[in-house]
């Protein structure tokens, strides 16, 4: 049974295609989500609060003064989740949240972030990624500009087809090429954010 490595991501520049589709169809996702939190904790009467990292949902909140008496006692870092069966955990359960970014890209591109394989001596599966997030979007704001990374299944396929397996699909066949989409180096992003952020604050003075 072979181990995985990790492999360090992909990056791509986003400028069409599908993937720029459901780029800016996620941030406006992400965006009405935390919209809605936000009308959620004026509700209540809180400034802070935190959100799951998969959906953007209130899981906790912090009151300033004393609890709402729906809400348990505060954790150490003082925030509160509320108590099972009241109206508040009902509201929190009934939030609508963004789409999972790495289901979402991982169906709709068809990035798989699994890895089955075999031999003579047996068989196996791996995961490819780091779990949960093994792919996401990358954006300073709904403007753009808009990139995405992916595990790297190409290295790790091969990785295995060295060491003597077979590989099955969809993993065998993936390649790492998306329409309107072009490879970048993570500090080439770093450096295209920054210029973004420098004609922008251009424009505002």
């Amino acid at each position: 049974m072979m181990q995985p490595v990790e492999f360090p991501d992909l990056h791509f520049l986003i400028e069409g295609g599908k993937a720029l589709e459901l780029c800016r169809s996620f941030v406006a996702e992400r965006h009405r989500a935390f919209d809605a939190c936000q009308s959620l904790a004026r509700e209540l009467g809180v400034m802070q609060f935190t959100t799951d990292l998969l959906d953007g949902t209130i899981s906790r909140v912090r009151f300033q003064k004393a609890p709402h008496p729906d809400f348990g006692r505060a954790d150490r870092n003082g925030m509160c989740a509320p108590r099972k069966g009241t109206e508040w955990e009902t509201r929190f359960r009934a939030q609508l949240g963004h789409p999972n970014e790495a289901l979402l890209i991982q169906e709709a591109l068809g990035v798989p972030c699994a890895i089955s394989y075999h031999n003579e001596t047996g068989s196996g599966s791996a995961h490819v990624g780091n779990m949960l997030c093994e792919c996401g979007f990358l954006y300073p704001n709904e403007k753009g500009p808009y990139a995405m990374w992916i595990p790297d299944v190409e290295s790790q396929v091969a990785r295995y087809l060295a060491a003597g397996f077979a590989v099955d699909e969809p993993a065998m066949s993936f390649k790492a090429e998306f329409e309107g989409c072009c490879r970048i180096m993570s500090a080439g992003w770093e450096l295209l954010v920054a210029q973004y952020n420098h004609d922008a604050a251009l424009r505002a003075a």
